[in-house]
């Protein structure tokens, strides 16, 4: 079964066809009313109902039967469940003392670190909702990506900005005056540096040489005390409200919060997607239900994983997709191995260093293992998944991944999934009988697909299983976006 044409998704015209063919004994040639993929999934599973919770909530019932697991790990230091929900109740207070209220909202410019987690999950407890945007400058002048997010936190109106300590200067900095007048409350620093144990910077240094090299390593030591010198000189000059998350921490972490009650059809968190026709970041507003179903539907949907098991946690929050794996992890009790720097060249020292059981990524990340001398030798039979999304990969790419992976002792063959931002990540997951190279994929256990006429809309059919029909591609699942902005 092929679609040639995938334009759009149309959740409204498969309402209604969720399970009209429960009993039907002849099949239609309508695939969102056959359903043939769900022949793949376990039945109980497919009757299980989407809990109806916050996202933080989500992930605390997730993790409350595997508490002494290690949920997150962060340069050497290891936390477990009871350790992960104190810290984020102490983000939680913080939030609570600089003046986060209810559907307030919290603009975060931050990578992979623990931090992250804290607020987001902290958020979601005081019924804030967490706006993510890429924190990395992309233009030489530096006013060129503070205006970029100017022009973003006057579209989604945050009352207060989390940014890590190296992007201040260039995305802060050159609009704070602006700031200043749409009345951000508090800018709020965030210092790995200052939040980690002497040991953590140990192993950060001893990581980094082992990743970069020495010489790199002194260089970006170097690079990172001059910065934080001029942060702090900076900050002397500024007029806005600026505290580091460390005084915080020590000001407000005690502070006790309530835990809000679960409202339907609420807004948890932003994303930001470029899309495809601007390069201007599109917004894209996720629900709780949207969040929790996308991870709700991974967990069901044959992934070969446990609890327990430990991911790279290198894609980025301010992704739909990042986001949704992120929770999926979260949630799953997994130690999330939290990577802030990446570069493609140094994923199989990492993939070396921490043998994750989880690898999720971008196809560039992968197509640079055959060549990575770090994994020249290595037996990556401890890999239990590794998928890719975000972009394509063309069958051969596919099938010259999965030979490199047999040739390492890996047991799995790289998986795949299509979906958009809109659908908070992913729509379809292919794994196991149903991971053909080339392919997307079936539908997720709690997502339906149709073919229509790109015109009439009406609802395209299928003879038989080898046909190909040219249509537009209509997902309904409820992980599909649909909240206001």
């Amino acid at each position: 079964m092929k679609v040639k044409k995938i334009s759009c998704y149309n959740q409204k015209l498969l309402q209604g066809n969720r399970y009209t063919c429960k009993k039907r004994k002849t099949l239609t040639g309508y695939p969102h009313i056959d359903k043939p993929w769900m022949k793949y999934y376990d039945k109980e599973l497919a009757k299980q109902k989407l809990p109806e919770e916050t996202i933080y909530r989500f992930m605390k019932n997730g993790i409350k039967d595997n508490m002494d697991n290690t949920i997150i790990t962060y340069n050497g230091k290891k936390e477990n469940g009871y350790e992960f929900l104190e810290n984020i109740d102490k983000a939680a207070g913080i939030l609570k003392g600089i003046g986060i209220e209810k559907d307030d909202r919290v603009m975060y410019l931050m990578p992979n670190i623990p931090e992250t987690a804290y607020t987001m999950y902290a958020g979601s407890k005081i019924g804030a909702v967490s706006d993510y945007v890429d924190p990395r400058p992309d233009s030489i002048n530096p006013k060129i990506s503070a205006d970029k997010l100017l022009k973003i936190i006057n579209n989604e109106k945050p009352k207060s900005i989390f940014v890590f300590e190296s992007c201040y200067l260039p995305m802060i900095k050159p609009i704070e005056e602006e700031l200043l007048n749409l009345g951000i409350e508090n800018v709020v620093i965030v210092s790995s540096s200052s939040l980690m144990t002497k040991k953590q910077q140990l192993n950060y240094i001893k990581e980094s040489i082992e990743i970069n090299g020495l010489k790199n390593t002194l260089k970006k030591l170097k690079f990172m005390n001059a910065l934080t010198s001029k942060t702090r000189t900076a900050l002397d000059e500024s007029k806005l409200n600026i505290s580091y998350y460390s005084e915080l921490l020590d000001k407000y972490g005690s502070l006790k919060t309530e835990e809000i009650e679960y409202r339907k059809n609420t807004l948890a968190a932003i994303t930001h997607s470029s899309g495809t026709t601007s390069s201007f970041p599109k917004t894209i507003p996720l629900k709780n239900e949207g969040i929790n179903s996308y991870a709700f539907q991974l967990m069901r949907s044959n992934v070969n994983t446990g609890k327990g098991d430990s991911t790279l946690h290198i894609l980025p929050y301010f992704s739909a997709y990042g986001l949704g794996i992120s929770h999926m992890g979260f949630s799953n009790a997994d130690n999330m191995i939290e990577i802030p720097e990446f570069s493609p060249n140094g994923m199989g020292k990492l993939i070396k260093k921490y043998k994750p059981s989880i690898l999720m990524g971008t196809p560039n990340w992968y197509l640079a293992l055959p060549s990575d001398k770090a994994l020249e030798y290595s037996d990556l039979s401890f890999i239990k998944i590794i998928g890719y999304g975000g972009d394509s990969m063309n069958e051969y790419d596919e099938i010259m991944i999965n030979d490199y992976l047999k040739n390492h002792n890996c047991k799995t063959k790289i998986s795949k999934g299509h979906g958009m931002s809109e659908t908070s990540g992913g729509a379809s997951y292919a794994i196991g009988d149903y991971n053909i190279p080339g392919s997307m994929g079936i539908p997720m256990i709690d997502t339906i697909y149709g073919v229509v006429d790109p015109e009439t809309k009406k609802p395209l059919k299928f003879t038989n299983e080898s046909d190909t029909i040219s249509g537009e591609l209509i997902i309904s699942s409820p992980a599909i976006v649909d909240a206001k902005i």
